[in-house]
């Protein structure tokens, strides 16, 4: 039986542990062992041990306390992200030598795990990389620039490139791993599923790589009937209890005596709760099928998950992303200027008003929405994780 591991290292979005689940899933249907490795197991339980795997938790060892200004590129991305540390590279990619030597893998499969990508420079067994725009950027020399709202110059996206590699390289040296000749080589070797529609890449689309469409999650868990009612045209909110969007949000909304569904995670819940109480907020205790939603739902707030967005759009929903983050900030604003959705200002101190919501809810997004609708409707699109374990199956059976 061939053995397939799942490898997810930076990240603690809900879309990462989506994308494992629905390929331990696929795999497991098609007769491979599968091992998931994740940085955290308690978060992963809920969509990962019902399937029956081997889930190893590997923690991410952290690099010391240091500010960085905000991600010009994907490389700065990584250097904020501790790869600017040798020691925190090395405990990293020792971590992964070790643990991938043990599982010896018929195919490795990496979601935003680049150390996992260090560490099996060498390896024979394939490797592949899934994921969305963010972790899967376009291969250039030097890593284009993440900005959408304006140009850097060449010797800015350099300057991010040389310092990475002149952090990275002697310890890969050192570890007797072939160091980078250049960032985008942190991908060679490496087969990449860009599981995403076009419209969803944070950079401009482009022409050489293939998307395979997003992922859907489906939840165990599904509300009774009862807990729908008088939810009719209302909104979905789907994002941190933190969120600094949520506030002026919620306000708004039950001003106008719109019933809400929310759905929120992290510190802060109760707060949110004892603010806003039911019944016209009705609190999810957990994720449930997003179908149910689109069902009973006129509009949807989310923080600017990729997956999530893809599902909703696909279903030619009335989206609004509040921003948590760079990443979230920067789809919301390619789906702003693609005309698929609306997005708060991630920059703004002044957060959301009362005006933008209102332009919100009334925006009428015509054909752009319909036909990104039509386009990628789940229903006649074929299955993108089937798709993508057809290609691997013929590689490696």
């Amino acid at each position: 039986m061939l053995h397939v591991v799942l490898a997810w290292e930076l990240g603690a979005g809900f879309g990462h542990l989506t994308s494992i689940a629905a390929f331990a899933s696929e795999l497991i249907g098609y007769g491979y062992s599968v091992t998931a490795i994740v940085p955290k197991l308690q978060p992963a339980a809920y969509s990962l041990l019902p399937l029956a795997i081997r889930v190893i938790e590997l923690p991410v060892p952290a690099a010391p306390p240091r500010d960085f200004p905000l991600s010009v590129n994907y490389t700065a991305n990584l250097l904020r992200n501790g790869f600017w540390h040798s020691e925190t590279i090395k405990q990293r990619v020792q971590a992964w030598q070790n643990i991938l030597n043990k599982l010896d893998p018929d195919l490795l499969i990496c979601d935003h795990a680049p150390s996992a990508l260090l560490a099996s420079r060498d390896a024979a067994y394939p490797r592949v990389a899934i994921g969305h725009g963010f972790t899967l950027p376009p291969l250039s020399e030097p890593m284009p620039s993440l900005y959408p709202w304006f140009s850097l110059s060449i010797e800015q996206l350099q300057q991010a490139d040389q310092i990475f590699l002149g952090i990275v390289n002697p310890v890969l040296m050192e570890m007797g791993i072939p160091p980078l000749a250049r960032v985008a080589a942190l991908f060679d070797r490496v087969e990449r599923f860009l599981c995403i529609e076009p419209e969803l890449d944070h950079y401009p689309i482009r022409q050489g790589e293939t998307y395979w469409g997003g992922i859907d999650a489906v939840f165990s868990v599904r509300l009774e009937e009862k807990s729908l009612e008088n939810i009719d045209s209302g909104v979905f909110i789907y994002m941190s209890a933190n969120n600094r969007f949520l506030v002026p949000l919620l306000r708004f909304l039950t001003a106008k005596e719109i019933p809400v569904l929310a759905y929120l995670s992290g510190q802060g819940i109760e707060t949110v709760q004892t603010s806003f109480p039911p019944p016209q907020i009705q609190y999810l205790p957990s994720l449930i099928n997003f179908k149910i939603i689109t069902e009973s739902c006129r509009a949807v707030v989310v923080h600017g998950g990729t997956l999530s967005a893809s599902f909703f759009l696909r279903q030619g929903i009335t989206l609004l992303i509040c921003p948590s983050d760079l990443e979230k900030a920067i789809l919301g604003t390619r789906l702003q200027e693609r005309h698929l959705a609306q997005t708060a200002n991630w920059f703004s101190p002044q957060g959301l008003s009362d005006n933008q919501l209102e332009n919100w809810l009334g925006a009428d997004l015509g054909s752009n929405l319909t036909e990104f609708s039509k386009k990628h409707a789940t229903a006649t699109r074929p299955n993108p994780v089937k798709s993508i374990i057809n290609q691997w199956n013929l590689q490696i059976s």
